[in-house]
C-alpha cells in the first residue's frame, strides 16, 4: 500500500509541474520495464540475444534525452551551415530526465549481466518497478545512488 501511495504522490507531483510530460514518464516507465524483463529472459519463450535488446533500450532512452536536451542546439547549428528555416520548439526539460535516463540505462546493463533483481519477484513487481522508476525524490534531486 505504501508503494502505491508513493507512486501516486510522485506522479501527481510530476504532473503538477507539467502535465504534458506525465505520459512521457509513464510510457518510459512501461518501455523500460518491458526491456528490463526481456533482458532478464522473463518475457520471451526463446531467450533473445541480450546485446541487441540492450543496445535498443539504451538507444531509445538516449534518443528521448537527446530530443529534449539537444534538439534546438542541433537545429540551430545545422541551420547555420545549411540554409534552411526550421522553427525552434520551445521545449522545457522534463523534470529529472537526465537522471532518470541514466538510472534506466544502468538497470539495463545490470539486467543484461544478471545483476539486477528479477522483475517477477515479490508480491507486485510492476508496483515495485513504478516506484523505482518514478520516485520523484530521487528523480528531481539528480543525486547518484549507491545501493549496498
Amino acid at each position: 500500500m505504501a508503494q502505491i501511495w508513493l507512486v501516486t504522490a510522485s506522479m501527481i507531483y510530476y504532473a503538477w509541474w507539467n502535465i504534458y510530460y506525465l505520459p512521457i514518464l509513464l510510457l518510459s516507465i512501461g518501455f523500460n520495464y518491458f526491456i528490463g524483463r526481456l533482458l532478464q529472459g522473463e518475457l520471451s519463450i526463446v531467450r533473445l540475444p541480450s546485446r541487441p535488446v540492450l543496445l535498443f533500450g539504451i538507444a531509445m532512452n538516449l534518443f528521448i534525452l537527446g530530443y529534449f536536451k539537444y534538439y534546438n542546439f542541433f537545429l540551430g547549428n545545422a541551420s547555420a551551415f545549411i540554409v534552411f528555416d526550421m522553427p525552434f520548439i520551445a521545449l522545457a526539460l522534463p523534470l529529472g530526465i537526465s537522471f532518470f535516463t541514466f538510472q534506466q540505462i544502468t538497470y539495463f546493463v545490470d539486467s543484461s549481466q544478471g545483476k539486477a533483481e528479477s522483475g517477477s519477484t515479490g508480491p507486485r513487481p510492476t508496483e515495485r518497478w513504478r516506484h523505482f522508476s518514478g520516485y520523484i525524490k530521487e528523480n528531481s534531486s539528480g543525486q547518484m545512488i549507491l545501493r549496498i
